[in-house]
């Protein structure tokens, strides 16, 4: 089996299984994908924050890949700082 994720910019995502669209969701936070493939049951809950790239992934509720979730918060919070700091900087300057 292989399962191929896919996710645009728009916020579409699709999942894949052996090259066959088993799920397509659209919408701002990616949350959770339920499909059927092989008769088995799946449960794909993907961070809502698209700088992350984790995901845990269940068949039948039983865990197949659980991915941890802390590596995503520092490049927020870098990322949020670092704005903060520009714009601080675009202020003194003003705004040229």
């Amino acid at each position: 089996m292989v399962l191929e994720l896919y996710s645009s910019w728009t916020g579409k995502v699709r999942v894949v299984i052996n090259g066959e669209c088993v799920s397509e969701r659209r919408g701002i936070f990616r949350g959770e994908h339920r499909f059927r493939s092989g008769g088995k049951n799946f449960r794909l809950h993907m961070s809502p924050l698209p700088c992350c790239g984790a995901f845990d992934l269940y068949c039948d509720e039983i865990p197949l890949v659980e991915a941890g979730h802390s590596g995503c918060l520092p490049v927020v919070g870098i990322f949020l700082i670092c704005m903060v700091l520009l714009h601080l900087l675009w202020r003194w300057l003003g705004g040229l």
